[in-house]
């Protein structure tokens, strides 16, 4: 095919429009409907591709929110996309196309603000309802208080604590020092309500207990915050540009219901009981939220490389070049750019395969009778075999009888996806910045596209657990329990099998 200047397309073979609809869509088990996708496109509608001009960078965000709002009540309730991991992926799919930010913040609400809720809360039990009532109905924004900024890796081990308070029934937590602040968090905007994830060891009987996770409301809808919550809005940042801010908290205090427990208990003689086992165990269980993370993060990035790649396509298509030596040459007529447009291209198909497959199948309806495919086990279904990570406790030290993971709890939690999500994360930018940079200068200045998908790619090399940890700890479990010694090879029947010296 020749990229002559002015070229109209000519119709496509069977085969290429096989590819493009293999491009465009899933496997056919997972392939959305027409009414799904039509769902998705109003949801998340062209108006939603780009920003106006001159808005600052707070304007930007909060128009980012409202977008976020819009596209939630216009989609299933949050509950259901969890249950449909294919069509939460869509929907997020379009949405880091569209708007790397939107992406952010809307993946961060469903799977890592209302998908604790509704993981960890015992069937029995009425859970945070106040709060998830604000997650399903849009009326505040999710976001996760996770990472601590003092310290690396402190998801093993976070210094903010949780305190039972006999008298109240409720918590306390308290972020100790400066140090504990949690951090990065997209929390800054003052006029967007917010609900938090927290992350905090839980301590009670004077002893910790393990990593559990607390919804607390961090921001109301006339932009005050709770006692004891501080929020330190970030310097402005382009990369993946949210409403980063730090968030410490001073015993602010929280209902019972706000412990999203998972089956663990405090007795009323003061004892407790967690049938996931010791903190070890119960860190794999409160991380068991990462796979929609990973699900998600893996299809949309393969969106981005289709849409990277389309983009370097376009740009090719019909632009001539001069120089002494070709003069009007079509730029697609160099080899470099060919291999740039065909690398990109065979590399999104790839990717896309591969959302194909972490997404699985649908589920039978919209409300599948079992659990959701990303829901952790019920830690009575947990075997007791399974290794815990290498926990540390606030002081630095090692609980005894925890092993496994090193740095990082995210191979215990899924190995498979979790390198998958290593892989594409990489592949993915490298495939925006070669189209970036072989879309000359339109790809430079493109900040609502190519800058905007590098931006998100590259983020997520670190969040949602860090690349080179996930690396480093799937080495170290494969190395340390290597796979059974094959058996011997089969014997055929008229082979006399004969001993040394016979």
């Amino acid at each position: 095919m020749r990229f002559e200047p002015g070229a109209v397309p000519e119709a496509l073979p069977s085969d290429a429009s096989a590819l493009r609809e293999w491009m465009r869509g899933t496997v056919p088990e997972g392939r959305l409907e027409a009414k799904e996708r039509q769902m998705i496109a109003e949801a998340v509608p062209a108006a939603f591709f780009g920003y106006p001009d001159g808005l600052t960078p707070g304007e930007r965000q909060g128009l980012t929110y409202r977008r976020m709002r819009a596209a939630g009540l216009a989609a299933p309730p949050g509950s259901e996309l969890l249950d449909d991991p294919p069509l939460l992926c869509g929907l997020l799919e379009r949405c880091a196309v569209a708007d790397p930010a939107l992406f952010h913040v809307l993946m961060l609400h469903y799977t890592l603000a209302l998908g604790p809720v509704v993981a960890f809360t015992p069937p029995d039990a009425p859970g945070p309802g106040r709060d998830r009532e604000a997650l399903e109905s849009m009326d505040a924004a999710g976001t996760l208080l996770m990472t601590e900024i003092g310290r690396s890796n402190s998801h093993l081990s976070p210094r903010t604590l949780a305190r039972h308070d006999p008298a109240t029934g409720g918590f306390v937590l308290t972020t100790p020092d400066a140090a504990a602040a949690k951090f990065p968090t997209n929390t800054a905007h003052p006029d967007v309500p917010k609900v938090a994830a927290v992350y905090a060891t839980l301590e009670h009987g004077g002893r910790e207990r393990g990593v559990f996770v607390f919804t607390v409301p961090l921001r109301a809808a006339d932009g005050s915050t709770p006692p004891g919550v501080r929020v330190t809005p970030a310097p402005d940042s382009f990369g993946l540009m949210v409403d980063y801010g730090a968030v410490t908290l001073t015993d602010v205090r929280v209902p019972f219901e706000a412990w999203l427990g998972d089956g663990a208990r405090l007795d009323p003689d003061g004892g407790f009981h967690d049938p996931a086992g010791g903190p070890g165990e119960r860190l794999v269980r409160s991380m068991g939220i990462a796979p929609p993370v990973w699900r998600a993060v893996v299809s949309a990035c393969a969106a981005l490389a289709r849409a990277s790649a389309v983009t370097l396509v376009a740009h090719t298509a019909g632009r001539a070049t001069l120089g002494r030596l070709a003069p009007r040459r079509p730029l697609g007529d160099y080899r470099n750019q060919r291999e740039a447009m065909l690398g990109a291209l065979a590399s999104a198909y790839a990717l896309t395969l591969v959302a194909d497959r972490v997404k699985g199948p649908r589920p039978l309806g919209r409300a599948p009778a079992g659990p959701s495919p990303d829901a952790p086990p019920r830690p009575e279904e947990v075997p007791a075999a399974v290794s815990s990570p290498g926990v540390v406790s606030r002081s630095g030290a090692v609980p005894s009888g925890d092993a496994g993971a090193a740095w990082a709890p995210w191979s215990a939690v899924d190995r498979d996806l979790a390198l998958l999500k290593a892989a594409v994360t990489a592949r993915t930018q490298e495939v925006v910045e070669a189209c970036r940079m072989h879309a000359g200068a339109p790809g430079f200045a493109a900040s609502h596209r190519l800058n905007g998908y590098r931006g998100l790619a590259h983020a997520y090399q670190s969040a949602g657990g860090d690349n080179e940890l996930i690396l480093f700890d799937t080495a170290r479990g494969l190395a340390a329990a290597p796979p059974p010694p094959a058996p011997p090879p089969a014997v055929p029947a008229d082979v006399v099998r004969t001993e040394p010296g016979r």
